[in-house]
């Protein structure tokens, strides 16, 4: 593959990427379809893995290419950063629901104890089994 094919294909599987990466804030913005979220990130593994790939030959190119700059073009870079702050994005949207079910989880009793006694063989005060026993 000519350095220029490997560059057209990064930028291609890069603008999928940040779509896709849309895509899945979006999701998460509202009510998660679930199967859908997983479908995407399906997909974000399979760009992902094709783009460590592309990269990689890239890489092998310009180690036997000396005379070719290594800079990437503005468009990738650009697409590249668009990736990482959408990723984060989602991320924090996880993150964010995982707090909300945990906390509800919590308020209706289900929550984990995180164990009934801590590293010092000490209960603790505030689980579950402990109100249960004391009943």
């Amino acid at each position: 593959m000519e350095y220029l094919d490997l560059l057209q294909a990064i930028e291609t599987h890069s603008a999928a990427l940040e779509a896709l990466l849309s895509q899945e804030c979006e999701n998460l913005e509202r009510a998660p379809e679930h199967g859908q979220l997983l479908a995407l990130a399906e997909q974000k593994t399979r760009l992902s893995t094709t783009l460590q790939t592309l990269e990689a030959q890239r890489q092998a190119y310009l180690s036997s290419h000396p005379e070719v700059s290594p800079q990437l073009p503005d468009t990738i870079r650009l697409s590249l950063a668009n990736c990482q702050r959408l990723n984060q994005q989602a991320g924090a949207h996880v993150s964010s629901q995982l707090r909300y079910t945990r906390r509800a989880l919590d308020i209706l009793g289900l929550g984990d104890d995180g164990g009934v006694y801590t590293a010092n063989g000490v209960s603790q005060q505030n689980s579950r089994s402990h109100a249960l026993a004391k009943a």
